[in-house]
């Protein structure tokens, strides 16, 4: 695993190569995301993440699993997570939400321009560009039935 973390103004980057996810390389990460997120003084900073790798080996529950040790450190922040060289999983929605219900507001992309619009100021500010979330229940009803429950 590749691992880099850069911090600028107003944005926490971190990046992370490898073969395929798995549940080891995911925890991992999310063990150095919380690590660099705890010890920044500022707690405004934005957050983003890109995973890059052609394929991941991970169940619904394993993401859940390692996303929801670093809820607490990512709490209150505006994070980006961007995935690159494989397509997104019809669950995202489901994780921004249980993010969303976790106090994180998480937006996951599959292009870095894409995500770092949404991490500018400007659009925090305009609610019109948020896209509503269905409740927990219905989205993992839709993700479990292969729907993408994105609205």
């Amino acid at each position: 695993m590749k691992f880099a973390s850069r911090s600028f103004r107003d944005t926490l980057e971190f990046a992370a190569e490898t073969d395929v996810v798995t549940p080891g390389f995911f925890s991992q990460l999310m063990s150095r995301i919380k690590s660099v997120v705890a010890a920044e003084p500022d707690e405004r900073k934005k957050v983003l993440i890109e995973v890059i790798a052609p394929r991941a080996e991970l169940t619904v529950f394993e993401r859940f699993q390692a996303w929801n040790r670093a809820f607490p450190v990512i709490r209150k922040k505006r994070v980006a997570y961007l995935v690159t060289g494989r397509p997104l999983t019809t669950d995202a929605a489901l994780f921004e939400l249980v993010a969303h219900n976790r106090g994180v507001e998480l937006r996951i992309f599959d292009s870095r321009e894409d995500a770092m619009r949404w991490l500018q100021p400007a659009a925090q500010e305009n609610a019109a560009t948020t896209r509503a979330l269905p409740d927990e229940e219905t989205a993992l009803s839709l993700q479990m039935a292969g729907a993408d429950p994105v609205t």
